[in-house]
């Protein structure tokens, strides 16, 4: 009889899952690619990606040897931090972005995460997946704490959050709070904890 996995092995299975979909999609890779570099079938670097399956820690080693990541912090979080200040060279992946969100980059994923993790938590995962997806953006895209965006995705962002009526800045600061986003936000935090209006806070 197969044994269920508790929530945590869930959650971690879950979170590896997507660590190891967003990297290999960086570094430009497909699966077949990836899976010959790490000496296992597709299949099951789909399941892995897919989260079917959790890996092995050799094979998480191995994997982020490969994509160039930090291992633990990265597993931990679920977000690649290349701890860079710079825009992340998306040309050379595999992931496609649309020209009207890679003008004028003004700001990385690392400041919005919040707001779309809040958007995740009050409306449901389908709804901020939907509103990306709608753009022709990956939501995986937003694993990756370096990779730019630009003002119009941010007010488009703004405009979900007040259909949704979420332009509360107590319960968006709530939220940076209680998921401990610390890892996420790095510099950022003290300016999510000290603004004191919503328009502050944007």
């Amino acid at each position: 009889m197969k044994q269920r996995l508790t929530p945590q092995e869930t959650s971690d299975t879950v979170r590896s899952a997507s660590v190891l979909r967003t990297a290999r999609k960086l570094r430009g890779l497909t699966q077949i690619e990836a899976s010959r570099r790490l000496g296992i079938s597709q299949a099951l670097i789909s399941k892995l990606e897919n989260g079917l399956l959790s890996p092995s820690a050799s094979l998480w080693f191995a994997a982020t040897r490969l994509y160039d990541i930090e291992s633990s912090t990265t597993f931990e979080t679920g977000y690649i931090d290349t701890f860079l200040n710079e825009q992340v060279v998306l040309s050379e992946s595999t992931f496609r972005v649309p020209k009207k969100y890679l003008k004028n980059p003004s700001f990385t994923c690392r400041s919005i995460i919040p707001l779309l993790t809040y958007i995740e938590a009050e409306k449901g995962k389908d709804v901020l997946n939907n509103f990306l997806e709608e753009r022709g953006l990956d939501p995986d895209l937003f694993n990756i704490l370096d990779a730019q965006n630009n003002m119009k995705f941010l007010l488009e962002v703004i405009e979900l959050l007040d259909f949704h009526q979420l332009l509360k800045k107590n319960k968006i600061a709530a939220h940076v709070k209680q998921f401990n986003l610390s890892e996420i936000l790095g510099h950022l935090r003290p300016l999510y904890e000290s603004s004191t209006t919503v328009r502050e806070l944007l």
